[in-house]
């Protein structure tokens, strides 16, 4: 049974109910004070009954508890279909397609009644129940995206449909029309949307959008048109697969190596049995994310930027489309090799075979015509044995040419004896352009750096008669070599020549420049700010203000063939700075003197015996320095023999604390808790620093004249 009631009793009743935005309060009963029928009642007077047919101004459904869908939507959804007059054909703006909308879906975000309305926090509420059309207030997620979401009566023009994406075919749906679907995969973007989206299945959606299942489908639908694009893209997202980035397949999802965007993309990317590793970054810029500059943004053909290795020796590649020409990996800088511009969509034919880089053998010194390729094993055994088997393909096309085995030594003794080779080398591995060290052996007893530190690792400048070339720095060495440390070393050759027990000339000159003979220098241009006097003493630990220090390396000329250099050779013995050209020991903490002669530092060391090496260099040094001090009160170490080669001359000082060791103070010390951080200088936990707990080396101090430096240890 319906019933009508009075307009009085609708608007009391409606005041008394409040609702939170479709989620409604507790219902509450309304009954008509003026029907003669109690709540209880099943019959009602006959004039109570409304003709279900034509709902008229009056109308109000069932009655009983109310809650947005008392008016408008279903005992399911608050949503039309059923308007506020009671009607239902879609066709209508207030029906249409708000069913389509609101409620759970499997495929996007549940739209909710105020991402277009305003939810009112009760019945009676301003605007609320006024008379139609429902005003539209569209929300953030309408009007992502910069969209300025509206509704013209026919369509609509929101984020949700895409206007912001290309390809959809269907970006402004009718409202009102019900005869076919608008919400297809498509209608609101390309599937998948044009170029420079990566052309994939729509089936791969899941490659780049963690919300999406392979296949088909979502896995959290509420991510799916929720305002936010929802991304984890890799290289492998758009361009090869698996874990490898290189085509097959290219952006386009082809797969074809006829194809310039597939092409010999794998033959060069990835593990090899024959050559070492290209990566991508050696013919492209590979970016640093997918949307950085000129990466999608740029029409096809990607663009080809060579890497170092592409143009090692001087080489100049160029790629017309079809062939690879000018490539350092291609032979352009070998002599011989009968296909130095190989196709590159040719793959199968041997386009990279052995030979059609560099003649079989080389036509280059030492290298005789009927050499046999089994023979390739005895100069070259790191790279391939003397069955012609790679042992390590990486060592292959590498920048560098292998030389090693049994020929090395057939021409000159393997170290030579004659000038400092011995101190150098006595133990280094025979391996033509080798940059080994002393760390690459298992204890050494003596240093063994390798051959290219000082001679070129180019073959085409070996084996050329005449004296051995010098090579004392290159650009191209690998970071973190010697070689890169001593940009303006020189090597001048001595007057005089000799000849080896081979018959091989050779001089004894003069190293200058070069770091392995050098020590740190440090200046202090300008006044180093004093605690308490420059700056405000505010307590520890100090924090003074900023000052200049310059850093530079002190070389000594070292004479290949003369005597063995003792400490102090090289860096200074003990390592020490004075006034006036550095202030207050700023940058180094080994031993200071002032503008008086009065030390700092550890060769001070508080009156008490200096610090012996082995305190701090227990890697490099293990005896104790027999120490002294001079008239005038500085420090004096004796030599003590280098136990450590692998840590010593290796490019950077090596702290390591004796945490064994007591140092003798009033109270002795223990080390064992102690440590340095290479990256910013920092010991920690050193016990002869007493309440600091944390010291950065080269910290400014003045011995016992500004007392907040001299009480840093104590913090008194």
């Amino acid at each position: 049974m319906r019933l009508k009631y009075s307009s009085l009793v609708v608007a009391s009743s409606l005041a008394a109910l409040a609702f939170s935005a479709c989620d409604c309060a507790p219902p509450i009963a309304v009954v008509s004070e003026d029907s003669g029928v109690d709540a209880g009642a099943e019959e009602a007077d006959a004039g109570a009954e409304v003709d279900a047919g034509e709902p008229d101004a009056g109308f109000l459904p069932d009655a009983g508890p109310l809650t947005c869908h008392t008016c408008h939507g279903t005992t399911l959804s608050d949503a039309p279909p059923r308007d506020t007059l009671g009607r239902v054909e879609r066709g209508l703006a207030t029906v249409g397609a708000h069913q389509s909308h609101v409620g759970p879906s499997t495929w996007h975000r549940e739209v909710r009644c105020d991402d277009c309305h305003v939810v009112p926090a009760t019945i009676d509420a301003p605007g609320h129940i006024d008379p139609s059309p429902a005003e539209l207030t569209f929300s953030r997620v309408a009007n992502a995206s910069g969209v300025s979401a509206r509704y013209d009566g026919g369509t609509c023009g929101a984020y949700c449909h895409g206007p912001t994406l290309e390809g959809g075919a269907l970006t402004q749906p009718e409202w009102t029309r019900s005869d076919v679907a608008q919400t297809y995969c498509g209608d609101c973007h390309g599937v998948p949307p044009p170029a420079p989206h990566p052309q994939i299945s729509v089936t791969d959606c899941s490659r780049c959008h963690p919300d999406a299942r392979p296949g088909l489908g979502f896995k959290e639908p509420e991510r799916h048109i929720d305002g936010v694009l929802d991304l984890n893209v890799t290289c492998v997202s758009c361009h090869g697969s698996g874990t490898n980035p290189a085509p097959p397949s290219d952006t386009l999802g082809r797969t074809s190596t006829s194809l310039r965007s597939v092409g010999a993309h794998r033959s060069h990317l990835g593990p090899s049995t024959w050559h070492m590793e290209f990566g991508c970054g050696d013919c492209h810029q590979v970016p640093q994310r997918y949307d950085d500059p000129g990466h999608i943004d740029s029409p096809l053909p990607a663009e080809l930027t060579w890497s170092n290795h592409a143009t090692a020796k001087g080489a100049t590649p160029a790629f017309n489309g079809v062939t690879c020409s000018g490539v350092y990996c291609h032979g352009t800088t070998i002599a011989g090799g009968d296909n130095k511009t190989p196709t590159w969509t040719a793959l199968g034919t041997g386009e990279a075979a052995c030979g059609t880089c560099h003649s079989l053998p080389p036509t280059s010194m030492p290298h005789t015509p009927s050499m046999p390729l089994t023979q390739c094993g005895v100069c070259h055994d790191a790279v391939i044995d003397t069955n012609a088997r790679w042992v390590r393909p990486e060592l292959h096309i590498n920048g560098l040419v292998e030389v090693s085995g049994g020929a090395c030594g057939s021409c000159h003794e393997l170290p030579p004896k004659t000038g400092a080779h011995m101190k150098h080398a006595g133990l280094a591995m025979g391996v033509y352009g080798g940059l080994d060290t002393a760390a690459n052996l298992t204890n050494p007893t003596g240093y063994a750096f390798g051959c290219a530190y000082c001679h070129p690792s180019d073959p085409a400048k070996h084996a050329k008669g005449g004296l051995a070339e010098v090579e004392l720095y290159n650009a191209n060495a690998p970071l973190g070599s010697l070689k890169r440390l001593s940009p303006t070393a020189v090597y001048t050759p001595g007057t005089q020549t000799f000849t080896d027990a081979k018959g091989r000339a050779y001089t004894l000159g003069t190293c200058a420049n070069v770091y392995c003979h050098s020590g740190p220098s440090y200046a202090t241009p300008d006044v180093v700010p004093a605690a308490g006097t420059d700056f405000a003493f505010t307590g520890y630990p100090l924090a003074f203000p900023s000052y200049a220090l310059n850093l530079g390396r002190s070389y000594q000329t070292a004479n290949w063939g003369g005597a063995a250099l003792p400490c102090g050779g090289c860096h200074g013995f003990p390592i020490r700075t004075q006034a006036p050209g550095v202030q207050a020991m700023a940058g180094q903490s080994h031993s200071w003197l002032d503008a008086s002669g009065n030390e700092s530092g550890h060769g001070w060391n508080h009156g008490f015996s200096p610090v012996p090496c082995t305190t701090c260099h227990t890697q490099t040094v293990t005896a104790q320095n027999a120490t002294s001090r001079a008239a005038s009160g500085s420090s004096i170490y004796s030599p003590v023999p280098i136990a450590g080669f692998a840590f010593h001359v290796n490019g950077k000082p090596d702290v390591v604390f004796d945490t064994a060791r007591t140092q003798p103070y009033l109270t002795p010390k223990s080390l064992a808790g102690a440590s340095y951080s290479q990256a910013t200088q920092t010991c920690s936990n050193v016990a002869c620093h007493l309440d600091q707990t944390a010291v950065k080396h080269g910290t400014p101090f003045r011995s016992d004249t500004v007392t907040p430096e001299c009480n840093v240890c104590h913090q008194y």
